[in-house]
């Protein structure tokens, strides 16, 4: 492998790394004496070493993706076209090996989770995209799997004992278990949405919208609103309604075209599921829908009122925006802090906190609905505070400029 991060995963003494170029032969001959298999790994390749008290102590091993798995499919239910564009977001680990000098209790689920916390990071250093499922076999004959059961892999079935071979599925007759773990919670929505998901693209390129849960073929939706664009083209030979011609335009730069080529290479690229969300045209005689050609695209879009069209997508947009995922996250991460602070108050035995945005008098009615037993002297401190039973400890509340 031609890069190494400098970065590294580790708990204790237990180090996991990718491989340096120098390392490199000393990773296949081990492997070799060690694997069954050899150190054949084939397609985009990711090789690590988890090292414990300064000796290799396992290796690890990630290449492409099976090509086709009936029990993959039937859990994904992508069609082939997907198939054919995501799999490159699944990757396989072709080789896992815990050095027999080596070997102790949970070492190999350690050396697991540290290698797959970092996966997807990796990859898209290395190959320029991420990677949201692991997937691997075992040799029921041989291996029970349960590192990878403990490393939360789930064993979604077996294989029909076909094997490829010089470009070709030969039949074996070996079935193998065939396992599958997400890195993502949404792992299965990346893979089998219409749209390429942003988080699918490399970071360069990101998109700030997810074009999946845009706002496209309802009343309200881009379609309707593009309708009210004047067209100026001539209404002999058209194929290709305005609409569709500027939404595809649209989406193509929110996924970050920025020319007229590139536009037209991503309407090209576009799956068969989104030009029928889009209301592309059918084929008359393939009898699927088809995307506008660049050559369209390009005329269109000289020849139209661009300040129409800069109003109607600017509104669409405006109503589609929402917060981003790090102001999401922060939410979700005060929510949880919150629990955790009134589950540790309970465990040491002290008073629930006050709620924020509740005034101090409904707090005291609702402490004393509760039947609170403490009798400490009053505070008297606050007119907007009638219980006769809080402590000194209770704060008085600030006055309200009305009650001035």
């Amino acid at each position: 492998m031609g890069h190494a991060r400098e970065v590294v995963t580790s708990t204790a003494s237990l180090v996991v790394r990718p491989i340096a170029p120098s390392e490199r032969e000393r990773f296949d001959e081990t492997l070799r004496a060690e694997h069954w298999l050899g150190a054949g790994l084939v397609g985009e390749v990711m090789r690590y070493v988890a090292i414990e008290d300064g000796e290799w102590c396992a290796l690890v091993g990630f290449g492409s993706a099976a090509l086709c798995v009936r029990s993959r499919e039937e859990l994904l239910s992508w069609s082939d076209s997907q198939r054919h564009r995501r799999l490159r977001y699944v990757t396989n680990n072709q080789r896992f090996c815990v050095l027999s000098e080596r070997r102790r209790p949970n070492l190999a689920s350690q050396v697991l989770s540290l290698t797959l916390r970092r996966l997807s990071g990796d990859f898209e250093a290395r190959w320029g995209h991420p990677v949201v499922l692991v997937e691997t076999f075992t040799d029921p004959a041989l291996h029970l799997g349960t590192c990878y059961a403990a490393s939360n892999f789930a064993k979604i079935g077996e294989t029909a004992g076909y094997g490829r071979k010089a470009g070709r599925f030969v039949h074996h007759g070996g079935k193998k278990a065939y396992w599958l773990r997400s890195l993502r919670r949404d792992a299965f929505f990346l893979l089998t949405a219409e749209l390429d998901h942003p988080l699918l693209f490399p970071r360069r390129t990101m998109s700030a919208l997810d074009l999946n849960r845009l706002d496209l073929d309802s009343p309200a939706g881009l379609l309707a609103r593009l309708e009210a664009v004047p067209d100026p083209r001539s209404r002999r030979g058209i194929r290709h309604r305005l609409a569709v011609i500027l939404s595809i335009a649209t989406l193509a730069t929110l996924r970050g075209a920025t020319s007229l080529v590139a536009i037209g290479e991503v309407a090209a690229e576009l799956p068969e599921e989104a030009l029928r969300r889009l209301s592309c045209r059918i084929s008359p005689s393939r009898k699927v829908y088809v995307a506008p050609e660049e050559s369209t695209i390009r005329r269109t879009l000289k020849a139209i009122d661009a300040n129409a069209v800069d109003l109607v997508v600017n509104s669409w947009i405006a109503g589609e925006s929402r917060p981003p995922d790090y102001i999401r996250g922060a939410a979700r991460r005060a929510r949880r802090n919150a629990r955790a602070r009134q589950a540790r108050d309970a465990r040491r035995g002290r008073r629930p906190r006050p709620r924020a945005g509740v005034a101090p008098r409904d707090r005291c009615r609702r402490q004393d609905a509760a039947g609170s037993e403490d009798r400490r002297r009053p505070c008297g401190a606050s007119p907007l505070c009638d219980d006769p039973h809080r402590g000194s400890d209770h704060r008085p509340a600030r006055r309200r400029p009305e009650d001035q």
